[in-house]
């Protein structure tokens, strides 16, 4: 308890030294429209959840953490015709809903491990970074947003690949906390890096949001639909958001500026890690 009481604090006292001071916020700028922005996001509904301000300028979506269930490909079914061109998924579908829930939603998380992990999402992702034509990638902040492991690993492999072939990553700097059946969403603003301040569009939000909710799983257990978050008017990062960009042509912030490294450190053992193993 003393430990935790000291993580807190010191995260807290690296968050106020990060906010102190201004720095230039660029509203939404072409940038990011010219062809060269690439969306990697780790299960079918988080580039809703945690990247929807920047859907629409990416060239490619790239599904990266998890195979594709029959009801998961009908959502994608239901998106634009723009959506579905740019979308990509990562490994190969499962064949039916019941597959997808035994061999990875409702696995055993050890056993799930064996085959789905941190190589092969790094294995998977990698080419695609790579790709000469795009210049930065959006993707999940370290700590998973919430802690998911995948969202980990998937921010992990692209930050990787990103140093190593000098590309651009750009993050939602935002921690979610868990109070009750809801969740909070603080901002935690731009830490003196490149940043963008943005909206989640609530219209675009709820649209899409309803067709994971309408589409259910043909499997056991019955009843359970593709929307995989809290259904709340206000759960999902709503108000103004900032996106920073962590690695900016190959140089990782988070690796490389000692007060980011320590308080990307302090939230990364803060923030549960969840969905993982624990054996």
């Amino acid at each position: 308890m003393a430990r935790k009481f000291f993580l807190y604090a010191l995260l807290a006292v690296l968050l106020v030294a990060l906010l102190r001071g201004g720095v230039a916020l660029m509203s939404f700028d072409s940038r990011f429209d010219d062809g060269a922005t690439l969306l990697v996001f780790a299960h079918q509904d988080d580039d809703l959840l945690w990247m929807q301000p920047l859907q629409d300028s990416a060239t490619m979506l790239l599904l990266a953490g998890s195979p594709l269930a029959p009801a998961q490909g009908a959502v994608v079914a239901q998106h634009s015709p723009s959506y579905q061109n740019r979308w990509r998924g990562l490994f190969a579908d499962k064949a039916t809903d019941q597959e997808w829930l035994d061999d990875f939603g409702l696995r055993d998380r050890c056993e799930r491990e064996q085959d789905w992990n941190y190589e092969r999402i790094r294995a998977a992702v990698e080419p695609w970074v790579a790709k000469s034509e795009f210049t930065r990638i959006v993707t999940h902040n370290n700590w998973g947003e919430y802690g998911h492991i995948h969202h980990r690993w998937v921010n992990q492999a692209v930050r990787e690949a990103a140093v190593r072939y000098g590309k651009d990553v750009w993050v939602l700097n935002t921690l979610v906390l868990f109070h009750g059946d809801d969740a909070v969403y603080l901002d935690l603003g731009a830490w003196h890096l490149p940043a963008l301040r943005t909206r989640f569009s609530s219209d675009a939000f709820f649209e899409t949001r309803s067709i994971y909710q309408r589409t259910e799983f043909k499997a056991t257990p019955a009843g359970v639909d593709t929307w995989t978050w809290f259904d709340g008017d206000d759960q999902y990062p709503h108000g103004e958001r900032t996106f920073v960009k962590i690695v900016d042509q190959g140089r990782d912030h988070t690796q490389s500026d000692p007060l980011i490294h320590k308080t990307v450190s302090a939230l990364e053992r803060l923030v549960p890690v969840r969905e993982a193993c624990t054996q």
